[in-house]
C-alpha cells in the first residue's frame, strides 16, 4: 500500500497542470501566428528524451501556459511526427542543438529567446518576459 502510494504520488507529480495545446505542423502554425498576430514558439522533442518531457512540467504551470498562449502559437516538432533526419534539419534551421530546446521567435521568423536546457517556471517567465519586449520592438 505504501509503496502504490508512493507511485502515485509520484506519478502526480510529474503530470504537468496543462498541456498546451501544441500543433504539430510548421506550416499551419504559422498561418495562425500571423492570423492572430502572434509569435511562435517551436519547442523540439524526442520520445527517448526524458528532460523533454519534465520540461511539459514547466510550460504547464499556470503562468507559464497563461504567457505561452497570450503570445504565442506552441508548435512542437518531435521524432513523432517527423523522421530524424527531418527533425535534425529543422532543428538545425531554428539554430536548436541540445535537448530540450526551444525558440522563441516572430511569425516571420526573428528569434525572441531560446531555452536550451530544462528550466523551472520563473527561468521561463524570464525568457517569456524578453522575448515579449523583443516582439514590441519588431
Amino acid at each position: 500500500m505504501v509503496l502504490a502510494g508512493a507511485l502515485g504520488i509520484w506519478t502526480w507529480k510529474l503530470t504537468p497542470k496543462h498541456r498546451l495545446p501544441w500543433i504539430n505542423d510548421e506550416k499551419v502554425a504559422f498561418e495562425r501566428a500571423r492570423a492572430e498576430h502572434k509569435g511562435v514558439l517551436v519547442d523540439f522533442a524526442a520520445s527517448w528524451c526524458i528532460p523533454c518531457d519534465e520540461l511539459e512540467l514547466t510550460y504547464g504551470d499556470d503562468d507559464v501556459y497563461a504567457g505561452v498562449l497570450d503570445k504565442y502559437v506552441p508548435l512542437q516538432l518531435t521524432d513523432n511526427v517527423l523522421s530524424d533526419s527531418e527533425l535534425d534539419a529543422v532543428r538545425k534551421n531554428y539554430g536548436v542543438d541540445t535537448w530540450p530546446g526551444a525558440v522563441f521567435i516572430t511569425a516571420e521568423g526573428k528569434v525572441l529567446g531560446r531555452v536550451t536546457h530544462l528550466i523551472e517556471p520563473d527561468e521561463m517567465l524570464a525568457i517569456l518576459q524578453k522575448a515579449n519586449v523583443r516582439a514590441q520592438r519588431e
